[in-house]
C-alpha cells in the first residue's frame, strides 16, 4: 500500500479510509469530538502521512495504517490542549450579596449531568443550550462538568468564594435545565 500512496492512487487511499476511520472516530468520540471533528481530523491526519511518504528522509517502520492513526491520535489530543487553552475564566465579576442569600443548593451537584445525558438529549441541544448561556455560565460549566475542576480550585483561581461558584454553578445549571427542557 506505501508504494500504491506514493504514487497517489485512490484506491490506496480508500482502502487506508476503510482500514483506519472507524479507529479514528471511536478515539474522537471517545474524547468528546463529533463525526465532524473525526473526518477533519483523518483528513489533517492523511494530509501529513502523504506529505511525510513523499520525503526523501522518510522510514517508515510499521504499518502505514498504524502510522495515521497515531498522527491522527497526535492531532486530536493538540486539539483538546488548545481547546483547554481557549478556556478562560471571567476574572472581573465579584460575588455579590444576592448570590450569599439566595444559595440554597446542596455542596455536590455531580449527578446533574448526568442526569441530563441518561434523558437521552442529543449533545449537539446541550451544545446549542450551553451556547445560550451567559460566558460566566458556561465556563463554570465546561470547567466542572467537562474539565471535572474543583470548585474551590476555581474560586482560588477566579478570586471569589467557594461559596460562590457553587451558587453560580447550581443557577447555570437550574438554565442549562430549563433551556433543555
Amino acid at each position: 500500500m506505501f508504494d500504491r500512496l506514493l504514487n497517489n492512487d485512490p484506491t490506496a487511499f480508500e482502502e487506508l479510509y476503510k482500514e483506519c476511520f472507524a479507529t479514528v472516530f471511536r478515539h474522537v468520540q471517545r474524547n468528546s469530538g463529533t463525526l465532524q471533528d473525526a473526518e477533519d481530523l483523518f483528513q489533517d491526519a492523511l494530509l501529513i502521512v502523504v506529505r511525510n511518504i513523499h520525503k526523501a528522509d522518510f522510514v517508515l517502520t510499521g504499518k502505514i495504517g498504524n502510522y495515521l492513526i497515531t498522527i491522527a491520535k497526535n492531532l486530536w489530543l493538540n486539539v483538546l490542549r488548545e481547546r483547554k487553552k481557549a478556556f478562560k475564566y471571567n476574572k472581573s465579576q465579584k460575588e455579590t450579596g444576592s448570590e450569599r442569600e439566595n444559595y440554597q443548593a446542596s455542596e455536590d451537584f455531580g449527578g446533574e449531568i448526568e442526569e441530563i445525558d441518561n434523558k437521552g438529549i442529543h449533545p449537539n441541544k446541550i451544545k446549542a443550550a450551553l451556547a445560550k448561556l451567559g460566558e460566566e455560565c458556561r465556563e463554570i460549566l465546561i470547567a466542572i462538568y467537562y474539565h471535572e475542576e474543583k470548585p474551590k480550585d476555581m474560586a482560588d483561581e477566579l478570586g471569589h468564594s467557594r461559596k460562590y461558584i457553587r451558587v453560580k454553578k447550581f443557577r447555570c445549571m437550574k438554565k442549562l435545565k430549563d433551556l433543555l427542557s
